[in-house]
């Protein structure tokens, strides 16, 4: 819907993300992920960052910038 718009809409999941539901929500064209508990619960936030950018990316290769 938001595509044959033409609008340049941004949409945001909140809740729930990690690895697995992430590039899951992007490939249903999500383009905000929130993924607080993931990334800040972790002894390494750097590499869970990093851990979502690497399997979003199949999803959406424009995140590879």
């Amino acid at each position: 819907m938001v595509a044959r718009t033409g609008r340049n809409i941004d949409i945001e999941v909140d809740g729930g993300i990690n690895d697995i539901t992430a590039p899951v929500v992007v490939r249903a064209g999500a383009n905000v992920l929130v993924a607080g508990s993931f990334v800040f619960e972790s002894d390494d936030p750097d590499e869970k960052v990093e851990l979502l950018r690497k399997v979003c990316l199949p999803a959406d290769p424009s995140l590879n910038s």
